[in-house]
């Protein structure tokens, strides 16, 4: 099978499939088979949509790419401190963070992650 035309939702061709599955529309592919003489119309969708963690190639995760730094002092921001770092956890229990565990990340105020010289914990998670 061959595909011949990838359109994006919104383009001209994907009305129908658009008004079919609205948001959740990504991708409509034309795809032929010539032993056969058919014409397949794939759609691709979103399923599912959540936060996630990012990891390196060996499994760590790691911070997001830090967000930039906010000069409100009232904005709380996400930290990522892993299970086996009981230092830093205790530092911002202390400090008064919580743990959100949906996101398993730290919930505290920028200025007492500027104060514990936790910058690069940030994650840009919302």
């Amino acid at each position: 099978m061959e595909v011949r035309k990838t359109l994006q939702a919104g383009e001209r061709g994907t009305k129908r499939w658009q008004n079919q599955f609205g948001d959740k529309l990504l991708i409509v592919r034309y795809r032929y088979d010539d032993i056969k003489e058919l014409r397949f119309t794939t759609v691709e969708l979103v399923v599912e949509e959540k936060p996630y963690v990012h990891c390196d190639i060996n499994g760590s995760i790691k911070p997001a790419i830090t967000p930039p730094l906010t000069d409100n002092i009232n904005e709380d921001v996400y930290l990522k401190i892993d299970y086996h770092e009981l230092k830093q956890r205790q530092q911002v229990k202390a400090a008064g963070a919580y743990w959100e565990p949906e996101k398993r990340l730290w919930k505290l105020n920028i200025a007492k992650v500027k104060e514990l010289g936790l910058e690069d914990r940030i994650t840009k998670c919302s």
